[in-house]
C-alpha cells in the first residue's frame, strides 16, 4: 500500500476513490466481486484490531444495499449491493465495476435534509410498554424509550428513525417509507406524539452520532 495511501484517513471512501482509477493494483483484477471481498476483508480487519468502524466506514454507508434495492426496484436487499449490481448487468464483472463506481458517486452525494426530535411523554413511555413488546417473547422493544429522531435524507432517499432508550438502542425505518407512513408507525409502538422540534445544527454530524450509537 503506497505512502500516500497511509497518510490519508481510513475512511473508506477516501480509498475507493483512490482505487477508481487503478483498482487492479490494490485486488488484482477489474472484478466488482473482488472489490465486493477487499472491502469485507478491510471492515473485517479494521473490527479485529479494535478500530471504531466509524472511523472505517462513513455513517451512511450502511444504507448502500438499501440504495442499490431502490435503483433497481427490488423487493429486499438481502442478497447484498454486489449481487443485485452484477444481476442487473447481465453478471458481467467488469460493466458491474463501473457501475457500481457510478452509483457510488451519486450514493455519496446523500445528505440528511431535516431531522425533527421529540422526548418521549409518561403516556409514550407507558404506551410502549402495553403495545411495544416482541411478539412471541413479550420483550420490550425499546426500554424506557426517552427521545425519538426523524431524519428525511436528500435524493428521495427517504426517512429514518432513530430511538434513544436506556440501552441507546435505535433504530430505523425502512428507507422506502414516505413521511405519510411515519406517524403511523409511531402512533402504533407509542401513541400520539406531538411537539417535535426541528434541529437547525450540522445535520449530518447528528446523523453520525445515531450511527455510531446504533
Amino acid at each position: 500500500m503506497n505512502s500516500k495511501l497511509n497518510r490519508n484517513s481510513h475512511n473508506l471512501y477516501n480509498l475507493l476513490l483512490q482505487m477508481e482509477k487503478r483498482p487492479g493494483m490494490y485486488i488484482g483484477s477489474n472484478k466488482l466481486s473482488d472489490l465486493y471481498r477487499f472491502i469485507n476483508g478491510y471492515t473485517f480487519c479494521a473490527g479485529f484490531h479494535n478500530i471504531e468502524s466509524e472511523k472505517i466506514s462513513p455513517p451512511l454507508f450502511p444504507y448502500f444495499n438499501e440504495f442499490i434495492r431502490k435503483k433497481y426496484n427490488w423487493f429486499e436487499s438481502t442478497s447484498g449491493w454486489c449481487n443485485m449490481i452484477l444481476e442487473e448487468n447481465e453478471n458481467d464483472e467488469e460493466e458491474g465495476l463501473k457501475v457500481f463506481y457510478e452509483l457510488f458517486h451519486k450514493f455519496r452525494q446523500i445528505t440528511a435534509v431535516r431531522i425533527q426530535k421529540v422526548k418521549f411523554t409518561e403516556e409514550n413511555i407507558t404506551h410502549n410498554e402495553s403495545k411495544g413488546r416482541r411478539y412471541g417473547t413479550g420483550e420490550l422493544v425499546y426500554k424506557n424509550p426517552q427521545e425519538i429522531y426523524l431524519v428525511e435524507y436528500s435524493q428521495n432517499f427517504g426517512f429514518a428513525y432513530f430511538v434513544i432508550d436506556d440501552g441507546k438502542n435505535n433504530d430505523w425505518l425502512d428507507i422506502h417509507k414516505t413521511e405519510k407512513d411515519v406517524p403511523e408507525i409511531f402512533k402504533k409502538q407509542f401513541g400520539e406524539i406531538d411537539n417535535w422540534e426541528v434541529l437547525e445544527d450540522d445535520l449530518m454530524s447528528v446523523v453520525e452520532h445515531l450511527m455510531k450509537i446504533r
